[in-house]
């Protein structure tokens, strides 16, 4: 088999506090989150979007994911994603 991975991972303890940075290093200002509705009521949302907020990055918020997505919901998250232009 084959492993591939991102060449860093950020991991740990407020470790989502760094995603501002992580992204700002990919020269990265537009950013598009998919999610569901159960991590924005949980809150979990708001741990990615404020420290991407604060960096300046601009950030869609796609909550319409599902664990199984029918072709609609991806129809719906692409079409979302197109208009937004997001750069990561």
């Amino acid at each position: 088999w084959t492993f591939h991975s991102a060449a860093k991972i950020v991991f740990g303890r407020r470790a989502v506090e760094q995603v501002g940075e992580v992204v700002r290093r990919l020269d990265a200002r537009r950013v598009f989150l998919v999610t569901d509705r159960t991590l924005v009521a949980a809150g979990i949302v708001d741990e990615v979007f404020t420290p991407l907020h604060e960096a300046g990055i601009e950030i869609d918020v796609f909550s319409g994911g599902q664990a199984e997505p029918s072709l609609e919901v991806a129809e719906q998250a692409i079409e979302r994603a197109e208009a937004f232009a997001p750069e990561a």
